[in-house]
């Protein structure tokens, strides 16, 4: 626990000081735009060089609001410099390492529209370095751009990639082609404007004679049926198959070079062209098992690397998952036999499927093969998926990982991942229904069943616009309810959940959103639990006829009828101009009124033309400008809409937090009450235990103080006798030092007395020697 509020404390860390740096990046750029001092344009491209220098693409994420305000700081950076600047340079390159992070390409790309302002750096006097930079950065923000109508600056752009296109350099050539097919894809405004800029046959021409390769190969060919949608829906079997052989050696290409943004460009590009009336032709390629075999060859080939030998780069996510688009949209078309494969691309799946941006597409494979290897029976298919068993308890995992997603893209992967089991349900039930666990879908479903969910919290569908017809919020549950109806098949303790599932009213309201508005798959797992005795008909039904609100907008309260616009008059000539053209069409007038039309002169007639020309030529410059005034105005919301939204996404971020952590506490108050009434009742009996012993410690207190009484009287009696024996032994102390003196004295004459004595005996001895000696 400790750890984990150790690492989000650091995450929350790094995260602030990166919105403190953006912030501070913000500042600079304002300040450089109203005063463009050296000092700061010197801190300005220093910042710059910091961040064109940074691996951390998580920098560049385009939901924080500073990062918002920095891009928006940028394009006006880009409107105010000299296009060819070193500032504006680093701009180029600051945004080329963005793009590094496919959300802020994507917002690059649909909010904040960079392309016209870059285009303005392409020049014919760029040396080729140079060039490769701008347009390796326009490569990436044309990618999956939508035009709805002429933009000003596409004549300019395509008249400077056309020139490009005669550039010796191949490299150059195949990013100018990649630029004009990604402003041409779906555009159509923006094929008739380079249709109008160029001669298309000419230039196909010019590049089959001189260049060379698989990817002018693969563009020629992507420029061709682009332009050939225009006129005529029906693609040449020739450039359909001219198509399939440089777009496997692009992916793969791309792949090796790690281009991300080439590879999705031709991965979409091969689907949106895979259309049901060309399958046939497709298929007849014979190398897709070759192809795919060495994508997943490379893609592997990396972990048998020393990394202390190669530094070994890792693998963008991204195209790991459109790689597993390819594999998938080959073998959902059956263009290829690639069942020789799949014990290798369930080994490919099972390595990548835990990464968040591969699970979905991952999970969509793998649940193909499952199907297939269950339709085929056979030895084979049996010993694959019996190979798959060690890895149930790995997906469920996966499952458990996603069953609270927080925004569209979990319930996306939520969705696939329980399609996915539903399959492995189907084809391995026995071994399935052991291991999952009713807990985890009581949880999954406890937003739905709760009773605070109303019809207003459900996603709104939109009917008739194409893509919006269901969201994946409505999939993933519904797919939750046709795992539970699978398991109840096998298994009856299931049924209970899957009865109280039909009873709910949240639940009908999903399922007929599913059947109103869904895909193929969702409609069939619909109509699938319809067989079900519990499924409730009458009140899915009901709930289908009160939604239209769900299914459908109003038009006419959403989108409002539009009234005619107001007519802007524009001074289309001058009034000498109108006075000749009066008298002119006056002239013509009466010849007609006097049946001389022979008579009008071919100047009078060429005269009326040129004066309707110079008049169209001027409504459609004054209608120019007002588009590309229009267009300016648009990008200018579209920028505020992005600061908008990135801290409208920051305030729901803290609502959700804030949620989560009232959550939390109501259950901690939950628990705590619990806690506190267990306790007091512990207390209570604690009490009355301890009041017991209190009452026989006092009675037993009473009995010690008397004793303590009595002890203290015999203890005042002994302290009594106590002092009487202290003083006798004073007395008796002072006695002895008395006798001691005493004693001292009589010692001391002792002394005396001896020392006399022993005098008068060495006397007497002398005397008695002397009478002796004398005698």
């Amino acid at each position: 626990m400790n750890m984990e509020t150790s690492n989000s404390a650091t995450d929350v860390s790094q995260h602030s000081s990166t919105s403190f740096k953006m912030k501070e990046i913000v500042e600079v750029i304002s300040e450089y735009i109203k005063n463009r001092s050296e000092s700061n344009a010197h801190l300005l491209n220093k910042f710059f060089q910091a961040y064109i220098a940074t691996i951390d693409v998580s920098v560049y994420n385009p939901d924080d609001v500073y990062c918002a305000q920095f891009y928006v700081s940028v394009y006006e950076l880009f409107k105010t410099v000299d296009p060819q600047s070193n500032i504006a340079w680093n701009c180029v390159d600051i945004l080329t390492n963005a793009c590094r992070n496919s959300h802020a390409r994507i917002r690059l790309v649909e909010s904040y529209q960079f392309v016209p302002v870059i285009s303005r750096m392409l020049t014919t006097e760029l040396d080729s370095s140079n060039k490769k930079r701008v347009l390796v950065l326009l490569q990436h923000l044309t990618c999956g751009i939508k035009l709805s109508y002429e933009m000003s600056y596409l004549p300019y752009l395509f008249k400077i990639l056309c020139q490009f296109i005669e550039d010796d350099d191949q490299n150059i050539v195949c990013l100018s082609l990649s630029i004009i097919c990604n402003l041409c894809f779906k555009n159509i405004s923006a094929v008739s404007t380079l249709t109008r800029i160029t001669d298309i046959k000419e230039l196909t021409k010019f590049c089959m004679r001189r260049l060379q390769g698989s990817s002018i190969q693969l563009q020629l060919c992507k420029l061709l049926i682009i332009i050939n949608r225009l006129y005529d829906d029906s693609i040449p079997r020739k450039t359909l198959l001219n198509l399939v052989q440089p777009t496997c050696e692009s992916i793969l290409e791309s792949l090796r070079k790690n281009d991300t943004i080439n590879l999705k460009s031709t991965i979409d590009f091969f689907i949106d062209t895979l259309k049901a009336e060309n399958v046939e032709v497709f298929k007849e390629y014979t190398e897709y098992v070759k192809n795919i075999h060495a994508l997943i060859d490379l893609i592997n080939s990396r972990k048998k690397m020393d990394p202390n030998v190669t530094p070994i780069p890792p693998w963008n996510l991204d195209a790991i998952a459109y790689i597993l688009k390819f594999i998938y949209i080959i073998e959902s078309n059956k263009l290829a036999n690639l069942s020789v494969l799949y014990q290798e691309i369930l080994n490919f799946i099972i390595e990548w499927i835990p990464h968040e941006r591969v699970t979905y597409q991952a999970s969509l494979l793998l649940k193909l093969i499952i199907v297939n290897l269950d339709q085929f029976n056979n030895s084979k298919s049996i010993k694959i998926l019996n190979e798959l068993s060690p890895h149930l308890d790995f997906l469920l995992n996966l499952l458990q990982r996603e069953s609270n997603p927080v925004n569209m893209e979990g319930y996306k992967r939520l969705g696939a991942l329980l399609q996915l089991n539903r399959v492995i349900c189907k084809a391995m039930s026995k071994k399935v229904e052991l291991k999952l666990d009713e807990q985890l879908l009581t949880n999954l479903f406890a937003p739905v069943l709760s009773d605070d969910m109303t019809y207003g919290n459900l996603p709104q569908l939109n009917f008739k616009e194409e893509n919006t017809t269901t969201t994946d919020y409505v999939n993933a549950y519904i797919h939750a309810v046709g795992l539970v109806f699978e398991v109840s098949q096998e298994d009856t303790k299931w049924l209970g959940m899957l009865l109280k599932l039909m009873e709910s009213r949240n639940v009908h309201s999903l399922l007929a959103m599913g059947l109103a508005g869904g895909d193929s798959e969702v409609k069939q797992v619909v109509l699938e639990l319809s067989k079900s005795p519990m499924f409730p008909t009458g009140k899915v039904a009901h709930s289908m006829e009160n939604m239209d609100q769900l299914f459908y907008k109003k038009h006419y309260m959403n989108h409002p009828p539009a009234t005619t616009p107001a007519y802007h008059a524009y001074p289309l000539m001058s009034y000498n101009q109108m006075e000749n053209l009066d008298v002119l069409l006056k002239e013509v007038q009466t010849l007609i009124r006097e049946h001389n039309i022979s008579n009008i002169s071919v100047s009078q007639v060429m005269e009326l033309y040129e004066s309707k020309l110079a008049a169209l030529t001027q409504s459609e410059f004054a209608a120019s400008n007002v588009s590309k005034a229009a267009s300016e105005k648009c990008i200018t919301l579209q920028h505020r809409l992005s600061q908008l939204s990135s801290v409208h996404n920051k305030f729901c971020q803290t609502i959700r937090q804030y949620e989560i952590n009232l959550q939390t506490s109501k259950n901690d108050v939950n628990k705590l009450g619990i806690y506190l009434k267990e306790e007091q009742e512990k207390s209570d009996k604690e009490l009355k235990l301890k009041e017991k012993m209190l009452h026989d410690l006092s009675k037993k207190l009473g009995e010690v103080n008397s004793k303590l009484e009595q002890s203290e009287q015999l203890l005042e009696t002994k302290e009594q006798q106590l002092k009487t024996a202290n003083s006798d032994i004073n007395n008796l102390n002072n006695q002895i030092k008395r006798l001691k003196q005493m004693l001292e004295q009589k010692e001391s004459k002792l002394v005396e007395v001896t020392g006399v004595l022993e005098t008068i005996t060495r006397m007497a001895a002398s005397q008695s020697v002397l009478n002796g000696i004398s005698s």
